[in-house]
């Protein structure tokens, strides 16, 4: 991520040096851009679960003998977080990219047996 601030009095916006835009057309408020960034480490965080979820163990250092795990294995598991990256790369807008990332991290839930009780 890489975000820049711009403030007028106790108004901000937002831009991304990634896309060369502001994130908002508009000023607004502290809370606001709270609520984006909250926002945006709640879906890496997201996608870091799925990376997990299908590639562990691999990358993971061995206790015993500091090696990393798996680093030569193509699981069928690494198989489907690949066609994950390539189905997150062919969304056509932000909100299907959203929704694919929702989708897959509350399946990994249900597979994981996590629930928000």
């Amino acid at each position: 991520m890489a975000w820049r601030l711009a403030r007028q009095g106790d108004q901000y916006r937002l831009w991304s040096t990634i896309t060369d835009s502001w994130l908002m057309e508009d000023w607004c408020g502290r809370k606001t851009i709270l609520s984006v960034y909250q926002a945006r480490i709640a879906t890496d965080m997201k996608q870091n679960l799925i990376r997990e979820y299908y590639r562990f163990p691999r990358g993971w250092t061995d206790y015993d003998t500091g090696h990393a795990h798996g680093e030569s294995q193509q699981t069928e598991d690494e198989r489907q977080y690949q066609e994950f990256l390539a189905r997150l790369a062919a969304t056509e807008d932000d909100t299907a990219y959203l929704a694919l990332i929702e989708a897959v991290y509350q399946e990994i839930l249900r597979q994981l047996d996590i629930g928000d009780d």
